[in-house]
């Protein structure tokens, strides 16, 4: 059973929303107190059945109502009786409503009003971890009470599969046993009522209570990292809900029988900022590790779930809430973006997109590249490394920070990926600027998108910067990028009778600098056109050697 749509009024800030989901994977992307953990916090109660808080009313006066859209396997047809969407059998629509702090939560069938019950709604198996975990004490992945009951399940599972019994105590722990008894005589009372010591019966609670998980450095696993304990805890998050829904032998109201006979547990995951103890690898590691379990091919974990609960196979749809790109897929069909629209939160949902099959190519190859701008509030889009990297210099020279603005900069890579950027950006409601090149008259843009006057940004740069500037900048691109020592011979057929000054110079940046600014305005003038004439000889050679390094060289001497 996957969520595929949540529509809610009078929700804490969601007073008015409606998501759709990805079957798969989700993430959660906008700024802070948006509603996004309200969104996580909201599917909980719903999928527990639980009534709602004072907090959770936006307006106490007003009931909060919620329709979940669910979609079944043919395997989970039934689990609501005879309630299903007309249009489809595979999917049922579920509202949710109560009318005020008094009342309790009504669940029905939308279409024909019949009540649903919260056991009908858990056997979603709705899972929820959060980042603010506290951290564990000592044994607390080994004790038999408490959460992450993983390590106690194996001994049980190992210890009613033998014969304790048939464990003979070794000399060592004979002598031990003896060693304690000696000395307890000591103690009068211990003496005159026989009180001695020997292992417990309970073979299974013995033996846990003497395990310890360490790393390889003998360091206890609740002394390590809290990045390391998070990334960890998670799977044992599963196994423990699993492990409860054992409890009273409710387990098989969980599982379902797949046409080929196989035992599959579905769950929905939830996690809430899983970046927050963890750096980049290891949050691109560990999402890369949980879709792989959620898609059920993670074939060591499905073995411990047949060792534990005789449970071929796991499949989940995965919730995250995240600030980091570095915890997204690379599909923007999996974005549910939150943002601030005529004073009220609002939510595009990458997964109602739809673009033809090679721009939807073209946008996957490049999501690394612009993930980070599905958390701007909008994007200026480029056409190159130049202006990528001028932009933020000339936003500095400005006094405007982008950071301020929550403003990115996308490269589009070529003027064909500027529209589909565009056109992904729009739908994801985040405002666009694009910039690109006037090197093609037959090209057409949207309205407002600031094409260069001139063939392109380089050359708009060069007609903007003066002598002086460029003699700066080509002494920055000989020292950073050609790591050679100014030498100043740019000048010299446009300087012929200042060659041998320039020669004999120390400083040749100061000496072309003082030669430059003695000029009268005409003679600058007269410079700069013979070098627009010949465009190889700094336009092409210098300004468009396209790099990030060169970008902002350019940018700093503007």
């Amino acid at each position: 059973m996957i969520i595929k749509k949540l529509s809610v009024t009078n929700y804490r800030i969601l007073r008015n929303v409606s998501i759709s989901f990805d079957g798969s994977s989700n993430y959660l992307v906008g700024k802070n107190n948006i509603g996004k953990t309200s969104t996580i916090e909201l599917l909980s109660t719903l999928m527990q059945g639980q009534n709602f808080k004072n907090n959770d009313f936006s307006d106490p006066n007003k009931p909060i109502i919620a329709d979940l859209t669910f979609v079944l396997s043919d395997d989970e047809i039934g689990i609501f009786g005879d309630a299903f969407s007309l249009n489809n059998a595979n999917e049922i629509e579920i509202k949710f409503e109560q009318k005020n702090i008094e009342d309790r939560l009504v669940i029905s069938h939308k279409q024909s009003g019949s009540e649903i019950f919260p056991p009908q709604i858990r056997k979603a198996n709705f899972i929820e971890y959060t980042s603010n975990i506290r951290p564990l004490r000592d044994n607390d992945l080994t004790e038999n009470y408490g959460e992450y009951k993983l390590i106690p399940q194996l001994v049980n599972n190992y210890v009613n599969n033998s014969n304790p019994s048939e464990v003979k105590k070794t000399n060592y722990d004979t002598n031990l046993i003896k060693f304690i008894n000696t000395n307890l005589k000591k103690i009068q009372s211990f003496n005159e009522r026989k009180i001695t010591v020997d292992f417990e019966m309970d073979y299974a609670d013995l033996v846990t209570r003497a395990l310890s998980l360490t790393d390889t450095n003998g360091i206890a696993f609740s002394h390590l990292g809290y990045g390391v304990q998070f990334s960890s805890l998670i799977p044992l998050k599963i196994i423990d809900t699993i492990i409860s829904w054992t409890k009273f032998h409710r387990l098989d109201e969980h599982l379902l029988t797949t046409e080929d006979g196989k035992t599959q547990i579905r769950i929905i995951l939830c996690i809430d900022e899983p970046e927050v103890h963890l750096h980049p690898n290891l949050q691109l590691k560990m999402m890369k590790y949980l879709r792989k379990l959620l898609n059920g091919n993670d074939e060591e974990f499905n073995s411990l779930l047949k060792e534990l609960f005789q449970i071929d196979s796991i499949q989940g749809q995965l919730f995250s809430v995240t600030h980091s790109p570095d915890i997204l897929s690379q599909n923007y069909h999996q974005i549910e973006r939150f943002f601030i629209k005529d004073n009220k939160v609002s939510v595009s949902s990458g997964s109602e997109l739809s673009f033809d099959k090679a721009i939807n190519k073209q946008l996957e190859r490049q999501f690394p590249y612009f993930a980070k701008a599905l958390f701007a509030d909008a994007v200026i889009i480029v056409e190159g490394d130049s202006e990528l990297s001028a932009f933020p210099i000339f936003a500095d020279t400005l006094n405007k920070s982008l950071v301020d603005y929550n403003v990115n900069i996308v490269k589009a890579d070529g003027f064909r990926s500027v529209i589909p950027l565009n056109n992904l950006f729009k739908s994801l409601d985040i405002n666009t600027i694009l910039v690109v090149d006037n090197d093609n008259s037959d090209r057409t843009w949207p309205d407002g998108t600031f094409v260069t006057t001139k063939k392109d940004f380089e050359y708009e740069c060069f007609n903007v910067m003066t002598l002086e500037e460029i003699n700066e900048y080509l002494s920055d691109f000989e020292n950073i990028i050609n790591d050679n020592p100014y030498n100043g011979n740019f000048w010299f057929d446009l300087l012929p009778d200042k060659k041998s000054l320039i020669l004999s110079s120390k400083d040749k940046l100061v000496t072309v600098s003082d030669i430059l600014r003695d000029m009268d305005v005409d003679t600058q003038k007269d410079i700069k056109d013979k070098i627009k004439q010949s465009p190889s000889k700094f336009i092409k050679k210098y300004l468009k050697n396209k790099s990030i390094i060169n970008g902002q060289l350019i940018a700093n001497h503007i």
